[in-house]
């Protein structure tokens, strides 16, 4: 394996850009080299562009990573579990992979868009939680097993960030 991969998943509000940055912070603190990506940016465009953007966008990012010599990704991505094979094929070689869904129940999901979210974004955010099928909103069942579930419910960031950095192994190399 001549890099890792951390990918983040979960629905809007479970906590995936707050968790990166946070898991980022205290690898940083440990002197852990890594790059962070956040997958929702890598392809928005109105209109919709066209899939390729999204691979060309994130093969010219993690190439430049790579060549300042970054071997650690952390990319944050509500379906980075889903598309997890693409994001390996996407990155060259063979990559360690670990995926992490963070979950949390629609009240806390509702609370964060509120505290998070202004104008159009909040009605469209609150729109699409109550169109996804109950069953599919934290996503659990749409995810393989292979990934590790982490509730955020009423935990401190600093926890789940510590949880997740653990699960990595990459503070113990």
């Amino acid at each position: 394996m001549d890099s890792d991969l951390l990918l983040i998943a979960g629905r809007s509000a479970a906590g995936k850009t707050t968790v990166s940055a946070e898991v980022s912070a205290q690898l940083q603190q440990a002197g852990v080299g890594h790059c962070r990506m956040e997958g929702d940016w890598l392809d928005v465009a109105i209109p919709q562009a066209p899939p390729e953007l999204f691979d060309r966008n994130f093969q010219a990012l993690w190439g430049n990573y790579r060549d300042f010599g970054c071997t650690r990704l952390i990319f944050t991505n509500w379906a980075s579990i889903k598309n997890a094979s693409r994001l390996v094929t996407l990155m060259g070689g063979q990559p360690r992979v670990v995926g992490v869904l963070l979950t949390c129940t629609d009240e806390t999901a509702r609370q964060r868009l509120g505290e998070r979210e202004r104008g159009a974004g909040l009605g469209w955010h609150l729109a699409n939680l109550e169109a996804t099928p109950v069953g599919e909103r934290d996503l659990d069942r749409l995810t393989p097993e292979w990934a590790t579930r982490v509730r955020t419910d009423h935990r401190r960031v600093e926890d789940l960030a510590a949880e997740i950095v653990e699960l990595t192994g990459w503070a113990r190399s």
